[in-house]
């Protein structure tokens, strides 16, 4: 995320860099395309996304034996 996005005034204490360096993600379930058919260990530390990735993954979750993540709710999630 941005740090202009929703998430940006919880990270005010934050110095974000003038750089922006771009990388190469994939969705959980496109991994099933690379012949990945289960995940024996799944860890998720993405900065408040972790809703989201899991809410996407509708066809590898399942397959998941071990879950470990560091979560915290989007802003407004818990009214």
């Amino acid at each position: 995320f941005e740090p202009t996005d929703q998430y940006g005034e919880h990270y005010s204490h934050v110095k974000w860099r003038e750089e922006t360096q771009f990388v190469v993600s994939v969705t959980l379930d496109s991994l099933q395309n690379d012949g990945v058919d289960r995940v024996d260990f799944l860890e998720l530390d993405i900065q408040c996304a972790e809703f989201e990735v899991l809410n996407s993954s509708t066809e590898i979750l399942p397959t998941v034996t071990m879950v470990v993540l560091e979560s915290c709710l989007p802003p407004g999630m818990c009214k």
